[in-house]
Protein backbone atom coordinates (compact mmCIF):
# COMPACT_ATOMS: atom_id res chain seq x y z
CA UNK A 1 0.00 0.00 0.00
CA UNK A 2 2.75 2.62 0.97
CA UNK A 3 4.63 1.89 -2.70
CA UNK A 4 1.38 2.34 -4.49
CA UNK A 5 1.06 5.74 -2.10
CA UNK A 6 4.21 6.88 -3.25
CA UNK A 7 4.05 5.87 -6.76
CA UNK A 8 1.34 8.48 -7.28
CA UNK A 9 2.64 11.14 -5.05
CA UNK A 10 5.98 10.88 -7.57
CA UNK A 11 3.79 10.87 -10.60
CA UNK A 12 1.94 14.07 -9.43
CA UNK A 13 5.47 15.81 -8.38
CA UNK A 14 6.73 14.62 -11.84
CA UNK A 15 3.59 16.47 -13.62
CA UNK A 16 4.03 19.51 -11.33
CA UNK A 17 7.45 19.53 -12.57
CA UNK A 18 6.48 19.25 -16.59
CA UNK A 19 4.08 21.72 -15.95
CA UNK A 20 6.33 24.96 -15.43
CA UNK A 21 6.61 27.39 -18.00
CA UNK A 22 9.75 27.90 -19.81
CA UNK A 23 11.86 30.97 -18.89
CA UNK A 24 11.59 34.17 -20.30
CA UNK A 25 14.70 34.28 -23.33
CA UNK A 26 15.86 37.77 -22.12
CA UNK A 27 15.36 40.57 -19.24
CA UNK A 28 15.11 43.41 -21.51
CA UNK A 29 12.51 43.54 -24.53
CA UNK A 30 15.20 44.23 -27.07
CA UNK A 31 16.89 40.76 -26.23
CA UNK A 32 13.90 39.45 -25.90
CA UNK A 33 12.67 40.65 -29.55
CA UNK A 34 15.64 39.40 -31.22
CA UNK A 35 14.86 35.84 -29.03
CA UNK A 36 11.78 35.40 -30.14
CA UNK A 37 12.11 36.73 -34.10
CA UNK A 38 15.24 33.91 -34.13
CA UNK A 39 13.41 30.77 -32.52
CA UNK A 40 9.51 28.93 -33.70
CA UNK A 41 9.80 27.39 -30.23
CA UNK A 42 9.84 30.76 -28.30
CA UNK A 43 7.50 32.57 -30.59
CA UNK A 44 5.22 29.97 -29.94
CA UNK A 45 5.29 29.55 -26.34
CA UNK A 46 5.39 33.75 -25.91
CA UNK A 47 2.64 33.90 -28.06
CA UNK A 48 -1.17 34.57 -26.41
CA UNK A 49 -3.71 32.37 -26.68
CA UNK A 50 -6.06 34.62 -28.87
CA UNK A 51 -3.72 37.32 -31.13
CA UNK A 52 -6.07 39.78 -32.74
CA UNK A 53 -5.00 40.32 -36.23
CA UNK A 54 -5.79 43.24 -38.30
CA UNK A 55 -5.08 44.27 -41.46
CA UNK A 56 -5.85 47.63 -43.00
CA UNK A 57 -4.45 47.11 -46.52
CA UNK A 58 -7.62 47.38 -47.97
CA UNK A 59 -9.71 48.44 -45.47
CA UNK A 60 -9.75 47.82 -41.48
CA UNK A 61 -10.21 44.56 -40.81
CA UNK A 62 -10.37 43.06 -37.39
CA UNK A 63 -10.01 38.92 -36.62
CA UNK A 64 -9.27 37.21 -33.27
CA UNK A 65 -6.80 34.17 -34.04
CA UNK A 66 -6.29 30.76 -31.86
CA UNK A 67 -2.90 30.38 -31.12
CA UNK A 68 -3.59 26.92 -32.05
CA UNK A 69 -4.63 27.25 -35.43
CA UNK A 70 -1.48 29.76 -36.22
CA UNK A 71 1.55 28.73 -38.34
CA UNK A 72 5.20 29.18 -37.02
CA UNK A 73 7.58 31.11 -37.16
CA UNK A 74 4.99 33.75 -37.61
CA UNK A 75 7.98 36.23 -38.52
CA UNK A 76 11.45 36.00 -39.94
CA UNK A 77 14.37 35.77 -38.16
CA UNK A 78 16.18 38.84 -37.14
CA UNK A 79 19.23 37.84 -39.34
CA UNK A 80 16.76 37.03 -41.71
CA UNK A 81 14.89 40.71 -41.73
CA UNK A 82 18.39 42.63 -41.37
CA UNK A 83 20.10 41.61 -44.43
CA UNK A 84 17.18 42.15 -46.50
CA UNK A 85 15.86 45.14 -47.86
CA UNK A 86 13.45 46.07 -44.71
CA UNK A 87 13.40 48.03 -41.91
CA UNK A 88 13.06 46.39 -38.35
CA UNK A 89 12.32 48.78 -35.38
CA UNK A 90 12.08 47.40 -31.62
CA UNK A 91 10.56 50.09 -29.21
CA UNK A 92 7.88 50.83 -27.00
CA UNK A 93 4.59 52.81 -27.49
CA UNK A 94 3.51 53.48 -24.38
CA UNK A 95 3.82 51.84 -20.94
CA UNK A 96 3.40 48.29 -20.94
CA UNK A 97 2.95 47.94 -24.83
CA UNK A 98 6.26 46.89 -26.92
CA UNK A 99 6.81 46.34 -30.51
CA UNK A 100 8.30 45.15 -33.29
CA UNK A 101 7.65 46.78 -36.56
CA UNK A 102 8.98 45.45 -40.05
CA UNK A 103 9.07 47.91 -42.76
CA UNK A 104 8.68 45.08 -45.80
CA UNK A 105 8.35 48.16 -48.62
CA UNK A 106 6.96 51.84 -48.78
CA UNK A 107 3.54 50.44 -48.38
CA UNK A 108 4.02 48.12 -46.67
CA UNK A 109 4.58 47.60 -42.55
CA UNK A 110 3.67 44.80 -40.07
CA UNK A 111 3.58 45.51 -36.17
CA UNK A 112 3.99 43.15 -33.54
CA UNK A 113 2.28 43.87 -30.52
CA UNK A 114 3.56 42.28 -26.90
CA UNK A 115 1.95 42.96 -23.47
CA UNK A 116 3.62 41.93 -20.30
CA UNK A 117 3.35 38.37 -19.15
CA UNK A 118 4.86 37.78 -15.50
CA UNK A 119 8.02 38.99 -15.78
CA UNK A 120 8.32 38.41 -20.07
CA UNK A 121 6.47 39.45 -22.77
CA UNK A 122 3.63 37.89 -25.12
CA UNK A 123 2.56 38.62 -28.72
CA UNK A 124 -1.19 39.95 -28.47
CA UNK A 125 -1.84 41.66 -32.07
CA UNK A 126 -0.60 41.27 -35.71
CA UNK A 127 -1.05 44.57 -37.69
CA UNK A 128 -0.59 45.04 -41.23
CA UNK A 129 -0.71 47.99 -43.21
Amino acid sequence: MKQIIFAAAAITCIGAVSAQPMNCPAENFGDFAVAFMNDASTQKQWTSDFVEITSMEQADVRATEDKKSMKFPLIQSFQELTTAPSAVQIGSWDAGNFTIAIRINDDMIQTYTFKRKGKCWALTEIMRK
